[in-house]
Protein backbone atom coordinates (compact mmCIF):
# COMPACT_ATOMS: atom_id res chain seq x y z
CA UNK A 1 0.00 0.00 0.00
CA UNK A 2 1.28 3.45 -0.93
CA UNK A 3 1.74 5.93 1.96
CA UNK A 4 -0.68 8.44 0.44
CA UNK A 5 -3.40 5.80 0.15
CA UNK A 6 -3.04 4.90 3.80
CA UNK A 7 -2.91 8.57 4.77
CA UNK A 8 -6.17 9.20 2.94
CA UNK A 9 -7.90 6.33 4.72
CA UNK A 10 -6.45 6.74 8.22
CA UNK A 11 -6.16 10.53 8.48
CA UNK A 12 -8.01 12.46 5.79
CA UNK A 13 -11.30 10.56 6.12
CA UNK A 14 -11.68 11.03 9.88
CA UNK A 15 -10.49 14.66 9.59
CA UNK A 16 -13.20 15.26 6.99
CA UNK A 17 -15.70 13.72 9.38
CA UNK A 18 -14.70 16.09 12.18
CA UNK A 19 -14.67 19.12 9.88
CA UNK A 20 -18.13 18.17 8.59
CA UNK A 21 -19.41 17.98 12.17
CA UNK A 22 -17.89 21.34 13.11
CA UNK A 23 -19.14 23.18 10.03
CA UNK A 24 -22.60 21.65 10.41
CA UNK A 25 -22.63 22.72 14.08
CA UNK A 26 -21.98 26.26 12.90
CA UNK A 27 -25.09 26.19 10.76
CA UNK A 28 -23.73 25.40 7.28
CA UNK A 29 -25.95 23.25 5.09
CA UNK A 30 -24.78 19.79 4.07
CA UNK A 31 -24.52 20.99 0.48
CA UNK A 32 -22.22 23.86 1.51
CA UNK A 33 -20.13 21.56 3.69
CA UNK A 34 -19.80 19.17 0.76
CA UNK A 35 -18.74 22.02 -1.52
CA UNK A 36 -15.99 23.04 0.93
CA UNK A 37 -14.76 19.46 1.45
CA UNK A 38 -15.05 18.49 -2.20
CA UNK A 39 -17.56 15.71 -1.57
CA UNK A 40 -21.25 15.13 -2.29
CA UNK A 41 -24.13 16.01 0.03
CA UNK A 42 -24.88 12.29 0.61
CA UNK A 43 -21.23 11.79 1.59
CA UNK A 44 -21.56 14.61 4.14
CA UNK A 45 -24.71 12.96 5.49
CA UNK A 46 -22.81 9.69 5.87
CA UNK A 47 -20.01 11.44 7.77
CA UNK A 48 -22.51 13.04 10.14
CA UNK A 49 -24.21 9.73 10.97
CA UNK A 50 -21.09 8.78 12.96
CA UNK A 51 -20.34 10.80 16.08
CA UNK A 52 -17.24 12.93 16.62
CA UNK A 53 -15.80 10.42 19.07
CA UNK A 54 -15.63 7.82 16.30
CA UNK A 55 -13.34 10.04 14.22
CA UNK A 56 -11.30 11.13 17.24
CA UNK A 57 -10.66 7.47 18.11
CA UNK A 58 -9.54 6.71 14.57
CA UNK A 59 -7.08 9.59 14.63
CA UNK A 60 -5.83 8.62 18.10
CA UNK A 61 -5.15 5.13 16.72
CA UNK A 62 -2.59 6.62 14.32
CA UNK A 63 -0.94 8.80 16.96
CA UNK A 64 -2.79 12.13 16.65
CA UNK A 65 -3.73 13.56 20.03
CA UNK A 66 -7.07 15.26 20.68
CA UNK A 67 -5.21 18.50 21.41
CA UNK A 68 -3.40 18.36 18.08
CA UNK A 69 -6.59 17.57 16.19
CA UNK A 70 -8.55 20.36 17.91
CA UNK A 71 -5.78 22.84 17.09
CA UNK A 72 -5.94 21.82 13.44
CA UNK A 73 -9.73 22.08 13.38
CA UNK A 74 -9.63 25.54 14.97
CA UNK A 75 -7.41 26.88 12.21
CA UNK A 76 -9.27 25.22 9.34
CA UNK A 77 -12.73 26.20 10.58
CA UNK A 78 -11.62 29.75 11.38
CA UNK A 79 -10.22 30.11 7.84
CA UNK A 80 -13.52 28.81 6.43
CA UNK A 81 -15.40 31.32 8.60
CA UNK A 82 -13.36 34.07 6.92
CA UNK A 83 -14.05 32.45 3.51
CA UNK A 84 -10.33 31.85 3.13
CA UNK A 85 -10.88 28.47 1.52
CA UNK A 86 -7.44 28.20 -0.17
CA UNK A 87 -5.73 28.87 3.18
CA UNK A 88 -7.85 26.23 4.89
CA UNK A 89 -7.05 23.62 2.25
CA UNK A 90 -3.34 24.54 2.16
CA UNK A 91 -2.99 24.32 5.93
CA UNK A 92 -4.77 20.97 6.09
CA UNK A 93 -2.84 19.60 3.11
CA UNK A 94 0.54 20.66 4.51
CA UNK A 95 -0.29 19.23 7.92
CA UNK A 96 -1.12 15.85 6.42
CA UNK A 97 1.98 15.83 4.21
CA UNK A 98 4.12 16.72 7.23
CA UNK A 99 3.02 13.44 8.85
CA UNK A 100 4.90 11.73 6.03
CA UNK A 101 7.91 14.05 5.75
CA UNK A 102 8.53 13.94 9.53
CA UNK A 103 8.32 10.12 9.41
CA UNK A 104 5.61 10.17 12.12
CA UNK A 105 3.44 7.90 9.98
CA UNK A 106 6.06 5.19 9.43
CA UNK A 107 4.91 2.84 12.20
CA UNK A 108 1.33 2.94 10.93
CA UNK A 109 2.51 2.26 7.38
CA UNK A 110 4.77 -0.62 8.45
CA UNK A 111 1.94 -2.17 10.43
CA UNK A 112 -0.28 -2.13 7.33
CA UNK A 113 2.56 -3.26 5.05
CA UNK A 114 5.08 -5.35 7.07
CA UNK A 115 7.15 -6.05 3.94
CA UNK A 116 8.16 -2.36 4.00
CA UNK A 117 9.73 -2.46 7.47
CA UNK A 118 12.97 -0.89 6.18
CA UNK A 119 11.19 1.79 4.13
CA UNK A 120 12.10 5.45 4.69
CA UNK A 121 11.15 6.99 1.34
CA UNK A 122 8.98 9.69 2.93
CA UNK A 123 12.07 11.42 4.27
CA UNK A 124 12.48 12.81 0.74
CA UNK A 125 9.16 14.67 0.90
CA UNK A 126 9.61 18.40 1.44
CA UNK A 127 7.17 21.30 1.59
CA UNK A 128 8.74 24.34 -0.04
CA UNK A 129 8.78 27.44 2.20
CA UNK A 130 6.55 25.68 4.72
CA UNK A 131 6.98 28.15 7.59
CA UNK A 132 6.85 31.20 5.34
CA UNK A 133 3.62 29.92 3.79
CA UNK A 134 2.05 29.38 7.22
CA UNK A 135 2.88 32.97 8.18
CA UNK A 136 1.29 34.26 4.97
CA UNK A 137 -1.75 32.07 5.64
CA UNK A 138 -1.98 33.59 9.13
CA UNK A 139 -1.74 37.13 7.76
CA UNK A 140 -4.53 36.43 5.27
CA UNK A 141 -6.70 34.97 8.05
CA UNK A 142 -6.23 38.10 10.18
CA UNK A 143 -6.65 40.46 7.24
CA UNK A 144 -10.02 38.92 6.38
CA UNK A 145 -11.51 39.85 9.75
CA UNK A 146 -12.44 43.53 9.92
CA UNK A 147 -12.17 43.61 13.72
CA UNK A 148 -8.51 42.58 13.92
CA UNK A 149 -7.38 46.14 13.13
CA UNK A 150 -8.66 47.07 16.59
CA UNK A 151 -5.94 44.85 18.07
CA UNK A 152 -3.01 46.42 16.22
CA UNK A 153 -0.81 48.32 18.72
CA UNK A 154 0.90 51.65 18.04
CA UNK A 155 4.19 49.79 17.54
CA UNK A 156 2.36 47.74 14.88
CA UNK A 157 1.89 43.97 14.68
CA UNK A 158 4.03 41.08 13.56
CA UNK A 159 3.76 37.33 13.07
CA UNK A 160 6.76 35.18 13.82
CA UNK A 161 7.24 31.43 13.58
CA UNK A 162 10.37 29.47 14.32
CA UNK A 163 11.75 27.57 11.34
CA UNK A 164 14.69 25.25 10.95
CA UNK A 165 17.13 28.10 10.33
CA UNK A 166 15.65 30.51 12.86
CA UNK A 167 12.64 32.81 13.41
CA UNK A 168 10.79 34.08 10.34
CA UNK A 169 8.66 37.23 10.36
CA UNK A 170 7.69 40.35 8.43
CA UNK A 171 10.34 43.07 8.04
CA UNK A 172 8.73 46.43 8.75
CA UNK A 173 5.85 44.77 10.62
CA UNK A 174 2.13 44.77 9.85
CA UNK A 175 0.31 48.11 9.79
CA UNK A 176 -3.21 49.38 9.18
CA UNK A 177 -4.05 51.36 6.05
CA UNK A 178 -7.65 52.53 5.90
CA UNK A 179 -9.54 49.57 7.34
CA UNK A 180 -7.17 46.80 6.31
CA UNK A 181 -4.00 45.11 7.50
CA UNK A 182 -1.05 45.77 5.20
CA UNK A 183 2.49 44.45 4.92
CA UNK A 184 5.08 45.74 2.49
CA UNK A 185 7.17 42.58 2.06
CA UNK A 186 7.14 38.82 2.44
CA UNK A 187 8.24 37.06 5.64
CA UNK A 188 12.00 36.68 5.99
CA UNK A 189 14.48 35.01 8.29
CA UNK A 190 14.99 37.33 11.26
CA UNK A 191 12.50 39.78 9.71
CA UNK A 192 11.30 40.60 13.24
CA UNK A 193 14.25 40.66 15.62
CA UNK A 194 12.46 41.37 18.90
CA UNK A 195 9.77 38.72 18.47
CA UNK A 196 12.40 36.43 16.97
CA UNK A 197 14.46 36.60 20.16
CA UNK A 198 11.33 36.13 22.24
CA UNK A 199 10.12 32.98 20.44
CA UNK A 200 13.59 31.44 20.61
CA UNK A 201 13.55 31.89 24.38
CA UNK A 202 10.06 30.46 24.76
CA UNK A 203 10.72 27.52 22.44
CA UNK A 204 13.72 26.57 24.55
CA UNK A 205 11.29 26.15 27.46
CA UNK A 206 8.23 24.79 25.63
CA UNK A 207 9.14 22.91 22.45
CA UNK A 208 5.52 22.84 21.30
CA UNK A 209 5.37 26.65 21.09
CA UNK A 210 6.87 27.89 17.83
CA UNK A 211 4.96 31.07 17.02
CA UNK A 212 3.98 34.42 18.51
CA UNK A 213 1.89 37.40 17.37
CA UNK A 214 1.76 40.69 19.27
CA UNK A 215 -1.48 42.61 19.80
CA UNK A 216 -2.66 45.76 21.59
CA UNK A 217 -3.16 45.30 25.32
CA UNK A 218 -5.96 46.89 27.28
CA UNK A 219 -8.15 45.68 30.11
CA UNK A 220 -11.10 45.00 27.81
CA UNK A 221 -9.49 42.07 26.02
CA UNK A 222 -9.01 40.15 29.27
CA UNK A 223 -12.71 39.23 29.33
CA UNK A 224 -12.37 37.84 25.80
CA UNK A 225 -9.30 35.85 26.76
CA UNK A 226 -11.23 34.41 29.69
CA UNK A 227 -14.25 33.64 27.50
CA UNK A 228 -12.24 31.13 25.48
CA UNK A 229 -10.45 29.73 28.54
CA UNK A 230 -7.06 30.82 27.26
CA UNK A 231 -4.36 30.63 29.87
CA UNK A 232 -2.93 34.10 30.47
CA UNK A 233 -0.70 36.08 32.80
CA UNK A 234 0.12 39.77 33.25
CA UNK A 235 3.79 40.80 33.59
CA UNK A 236 5.71 44.05 33.88
CA UNK A 237 6.40 46.86 34.06
CA UNK A 238 9.02 46.45 31.33
CA UNK A 239 11.13 49.48 30.47
CA UNK A 240 13.21 47.98 27.64
CA UNK A 241 12.73 45.30 24.99
CA UNK A 242 15.27 43.16 26.81
CA UNK A 243 13.29 43.48 30.04
CA UNK A 244 10.09 42.58 28.19
CA UNK A 245 11.70 39.37 26.93
CA UNK A 246 13.05 38.60 30.40
CA UNK A 247 9.66 39.13 32.08
CA UNK A 248 7.75 37.04 29.55
CA UNK A 249 10.36 34.27 29.63
CA UNK A 250 10.27 34.19 33.44
CA UNK A 251 6.49 33.80 33.39
CA UNK A 252 6.63 31.02 30.80
CA UNK A 253 9.13 29.11 32.91
CA UNK A 254 6.42 28.71 35.52
CA UNK A 255 3.87 27.31 33.04
CA UNK A 256 2.77 27.49 29.42
CA UNK A 257 0.44 30.39 28.59
CA UNK A 258 -1.63 31.13 25.48
CA UNK A 259 -1.34 34.88 26.08
CA UNK A 260 1.13 36.97 28.05
CA UNK A 261 0.10 40.59 28.68
CA UNK A 262 2.98 42.97 29.32
CA UNK A 263 2.18 46.30 30.99
CA UNK A 264 5.03 48.07 29.21
CA UNK A 265 6.89 50.90 30.87
CA UNK A 266 8.82 54.10 30.14
CA UNK A 267 8.92 54.36 26.36
CA UNK A 268 7.57 50.81 25.96
CA UNK A 269 3.95 50.34 24.87
CA UNK A 270 1.87 47.72 26.66
CA UNK A 271 1.38 44.70 24.39
CA UNK A 272 -0.17 41.27 24.44
CA UNK A 273 1.76 38.29 23.09
CA UNK A 274 -0.31 35.43 21.71
CA UNK A 275 1.56 32.13 21.44
CA UNK A 276 0.79 29.06 19.37
CA UNK A 277 2.06 25.75 18.10
CA UNK A 278 2.46 27.51 14.75
CA UNK A 279 1.46 30.86 13.24
CA UNK A 280 -2.07 29.84 12.14
CA UNK A 281 -2.73 28.46 15.62
CA UNK A 282 -1.83 31.84 17.17
CA UNK A 283 -3.85 33.66 14.49
CA UNK A 284 -6.94 31.56 15.24
CA UNK A 285 -6.76 32.64 18.89
CA UNK A 286 -6.51 36.29 17.87
CA UNK A 287 -9.51 35.99 15.56
CA UNK A 288 -11.63 34.75 18.46
CA UNK A 289 -10.41 37.57 20.70
CA UNK A 290 -11.10 40.15 17.97
CA UNK A 291 -14.61 38.86 17.29
CA UNK A 292 -15.40 38.80 21.01
CA UNK A 293 -14.04 42.32 21.49
CA UNK A 294 -16.17 43.64 18.64
CA UNK A 295 -19.28 42.10 20.21
CA UNK A 296 -18.51 43.74 23.54
CA UNK A 297 -18.25 47.17 21.90
CA UNK A 298 -21.65 46.93 20.17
Amino acid sequence: MFPLELLSEKVMQPLKGLIAHELSRRGLSQSKVGQILGISQPAVSAYLKLDREHYERRLADVGLSKEEVNRLLDVVVMAVDQQNYPEAIEYLNNFVLSLLSSLRFCDVHRHAAPYLRNCDICKNISIVNEVKNRIITSFNMLKSNKYVINLVPKVLMNIVELGGEGPIGYPGRISVVGESLVTTSEPQLWGAKFLGKLILNINNIHRNIKAVINIRYDENIINCIKKYNYEYVIVGPSNTEEETIENITAAMRVRSYDVVLDRGGVGIEANGYVFGFDAPDAAAKILKIAQCGAGAQR
